[in-house]
């Protein structure tokens, strides 16, 4: 007769790399900036009479883990945005353009480096930032509203080094 052996069976199991879930005091943080960027496109629908893009960029912030390509599709529609005074549409001036699209980039910019997918997804953003800086657009100031400063204290073990090489580019 055989006699069965059971011998423990070992399974490797995947290594799957989970971002580290945000502390109290960086979910306030961003909570904080959150409701900043907010009151920021509330304040450009109320001077632009009520924009439809202004309003689409309002509805782009709840968004927890917006695509690049969202993003994109948001900020070309913020730059093509004109008056039509057939249709009775008040276009964005250039300064609420300008205004809008570093709100939303920052608002971006938020969501890819507290997402811990920082080097990936902000190269991913260089067409985009491109396209800005052909419309006249530096993005420096962006970077300099977005206060590096108070991000790297709030998330200190977050690289943001290729967050100033990518939007000190001219």
């Amino acid at each position: 007769m055989i006699e069965r052996v059971e011998e423990p069976v070992h399974i490797e199991q995947p290594v799957v790399n989970i971002p580290e879930a945000p502390s109290k005091e960086q979910s306030k943080f961003t909570n904080a900036r959150l409701s900043k960027y907010r009151k920021n496109i509330e304040s450009i629908i109320e001077n632009s009479s009520e924009n439809e893009i202004a309003k689409k960029a309002l509805a782009f912030l709840p968004i927890q883990n917006p695509t690049l390509d969202k993003y994109t599709e948001l900020i070309q529609e913020i730059l093509k945005n004109k008056t039509d005074k057939k249709k009775g549409v008040q276009g964005l001036g250039a300064e609420l353009k300008r205004e809008l699209v570093s709100v939303i980039t920052r608002h971006y910019l938020d969501r890819v480096v507290f997402s811990g997918k920082v080097a990936d997804r902000l190269n991913e953003m260089e067409p985009v930032l491109n396209q800005l800086r052909k419309q006249k657009i530096d993005t420096f100031p962006i970077l300099e509203d977005w206060n590096l400063d108070e991000v790297s204290k709030a998330w200190p073990n977050t690289d943001l080094n290729v967050v100033k090489s990518v939007f000190s580019k001219k």
